[in-house]
């Protein structure tokens, strides 16, 4: 089978069954500027990181790091 032949059938399965094939860019869009709004900067503190994980346990399941 083709590339895009599995991934039509692949598409067409999940809105069968209700499901999202793809993530959708307007969530995503929404974690990012949540992430942003909210990162946790911490003083007199070299080299930090923030994460936040969104989603978690689902296909949509997003890591977002600084």
């Amino acid at each position: 089978m083709r590339g895009h032949e599995a991934m039509a059938g692949y598409a067409l399965q999940n809105l069968k069954e209700g499901k999202k094939a793809f993530v959708d860019f307007t969530g995503v869009n929404e974690n990012f500027k949540d992430f942003c709004d909210n990162v946790q900067v911490p003083s007199n503190t070299i080299n930090w990181t923030f994460e936040k994980r969104y989603h978690k346990g689902t296909p949509d399941e997003l890591v977002v790091r600084d």
